[in-house]
């Protein structure tokens, strides 16, 4: 008999700061491309300097 599925969804949070202190931005129009999508209108050239799904921990130029 199979165990019961962990319906469990997310990840546990990263005690710390994870990021590095400077990063080099990437342009929105350039991520889309690696990703074979279009970039949203009129954001091809909003740099990107991090991604972050924890709300508390958003900074500018996050996506």
């Amino acid at each position: 008999m199979r165990p019961a599925p962990d319906d469990r969804v997310g990840s546990d949070a990263v005690s710390g700061n994870p990021r590095p202190r400077t990063v080099t931005g990437t342009r929105l129009g350039d991520l889309a491309a690696r990703l074979t999508v279009e970039p949203p209108t009129d954001a091809a050239d909003v740099v990107v300097t991090g991604i972050t799904h924890a709300s508390q921990e958003v900074r500018a130029g996050d996506l």
